[in-house]
């Protein structure tokens, strides 16, 4: 059946398992109905390793049918091109979260790998790991380079004056340290 709105309105979920209901305009592009009633769109498709994947696409309702389908088709043609948006969606998952980074950083900083200008040591930053916000840990960082608003006074969390070029430029060698 092709997956239209009102198609998707009129299937009744199994209340014992999953209920895949595929389209047959797009090749691999389906509908799974969960027993609690979620609706979401999915591809199915088989790797280069020919092993067989599921990517759900969205739930029904935050996507239109034509979406879905346009992302499937998209999702279709990367398979055609040798890649695996499942594994893809898979490894974004387990990258480094912004909480690791700064974890990564402090601890190299504190073991000295961290150079600042002429090769010294980064000494003139201090960091705070402290527990606490929506996400656990947050990072806080006081930093030499001077304020906007006073040229006596150093950027900091209670100065309020921040300068996002310092702030970029530290994150960016979190970064190259913490992959290294």
């Amino acid at each position: 059946m092709r997956l239209t709105k009102r198609a998707i309105a009129a299937i009744v979920p199994d209340a014992t398992r999953d209920k895949c209901i595929w389209d047959d305009e797009v090749r691999g592009f389906g509908l799974r109905i969960k027993p609690t009633g979620v609706r979401s769109f999915i591809v199915q498709y088989r790797n280069s390793s020919r092993v067989s994947r599921r990517l759900t696409l969205g739930k029904v309702g935050v996507l239109t049918v034509e979406e879905a389908r346009t992302l499937a088709k998209r999702a279709l043609a990367d398979v055609i091109k040798g890649g695996d948006p499942a594994e893809k969606r898979s490894e974004e998952r387990k990258a480094m979260t912004v909480r690791q980074l700064c974890h990564a950083y402090v601890e190299a900083a504190e073991k000295g790998l961290i150079l600042g200008k002429q090769g010294r040591k980064k000494s003139h930053r201090r960091f705070t790991l402290t527990a606490g916000g929506s996400c656990g840990t947050s990072c806080r960082f006081s930093a030499t380079a001077r304020c906007a608003t006073s040229p006596h006074q150093t950027s900091s969390a209670s100065c309020g004056a921040w300068r996002p070029e310092k702030l970029l430029g530290t994150l960016r060698r979190a970064s190259v340290v913490a992959r290294s």
